[in-house]
């Protein structure tokens, strides 16, 4: 093949088939700059706009944003609605042989999975879950994710998830006031990040991450307020918009008493 072009990528369209099934959705198109996609019939067909000479780079372009639309369909649904499976890619040969046609090559199967914890019951889906307008995975998303999944499958705890988060956006900053800058930067308002890095130090009983949560489970107000508060603020880590959305508040939360 003396000058091959990545035509497009098919992936498998995934998820928990004991927690989620879809009803004969709709087809599902959508197109950015440098690809277009259709959700159909099961599967996704990335057709690609940009020139790419093999299926690696062609690969590395469009796997960050899908991977991001199935972390922003985790924090907006829950986990196990929807993933994508690499199948194979179609690459053309644009100066073929004379008296040949323009060759498809279809490249050995490959693998992008998408793993996630079942979700709880079972729910039937009549559309594809949108991909996300302004959501990327950032450095910080890479770093504040895991460690959730890590939580949700029972290998972190609370506490130890509520400060990882606390120091992943008071890090970025220096001096006695990062906290209130990290609240500034993310435009949250900083009590929140204060309540959460108050209760990650003060609770947590057997699994506390300090001497000082040891006395102190926390109640389900405050399990329920944690999470809660970590998921927004993994999406507001991913945001990609200038100005950021409207500020993140304690009265956008649940109650903690």
């Amino acid at each position: 093949m003396r000058d091959p072009h990545v035509k497009s990528l098919i992936y498998k369209i995934t998820y928990d088939e004991k927690g989620v099934s879809y009803n004969d959705p709709p087809a599902l198109e959508e197109e950015w700059d440098a690809f277009r996609v259709r959700l159909d019939g099961g599967k996704a067909v990335v057709d690609m706009k940009e020139h790419h000479a093999d299926e690696g780079c062609a690969r590395s372009v469009v796997e960050p944003f899908l991977r991001a639309w199935e972390v922003y369909t985790d924090l907006t649904l829950s986990r196990g609605n929807l993933g994508f499976e690499f199948v194979r890619s179609q690459i053309v040969d644009r100066d073929p042989p004379k008296k040949g046609e323009s060759q498809v090559m279809a490249a050995e199967p490959g693998h992008y999975v998408h793993a996630g914890k079942p979700v709880t019951g079972h729910i039937t889906r009549r559309e594809y879950p949108a991909p996300p307008s302004a959501f990327r995975l950032t450095p910080e998303v890479k770093m504040l994710w895991p460690q959730y999944q890590a939580f949700l499958d029972g290998h972190r705890s609370l506490s130890h998830i509520a400060g990882f988060f606390v120091s992943v956006l008071e890090d970025q900053f220096k001096g006695a006031h990062k906290r209130r800058d990290a609240a500034k930067h993310y435009n949250i308002e900083y009590d929140v990040i204060d309540k959460l890095a108050e209760l990650a130090a003060t609770r947590g009983g057997s699994e506390a991450r300090k001497r000082t949560g040891t006395v102190k489970e926390f109640s389900p107000a405050e399990e329920t307020w944690i999470r809660t508060t970590i998921r927004k603020l993994i999406r507001r880590a991913g945001d990609d918009l200038d100005p950021l959305p409207a500020k993140i508040t304690m009265a956008d939360l649940p109650e903690l008493s």
